[in-house]
């Protein structure tokens, strides 16, 4: 976490070219922008609110 915690300090990210996936996803709500992730989730809970589709992988819809 200490290279995380860094990158974020000086603005960067935790994710690149490959992106966040299951192996990153917990650093997700650390650090991730809280907007986008509220964005995420009412998109996820508009088009898959049963969460089938790649089922957990980044977020789950709200209410799961």
């Amino acid at each position: 976490m200490q290279l995380y915690d860094t990158a974020a300090a000086l603005g960067g990210t935790f994710s690149a070219e490959h992106g966040v996936g299951r192996f990153k996803k917990h650093l997700l709500e650390r650090y991730g922008d809280v907007g986008r992730l509220a964005a995420m989730r009412r998109i996820k809970t508009a088009f898959d609110p049963s969460d089938i589709m790649n089922a957990g992988a980044i977020v789950r819809p709200l209410g799961k």
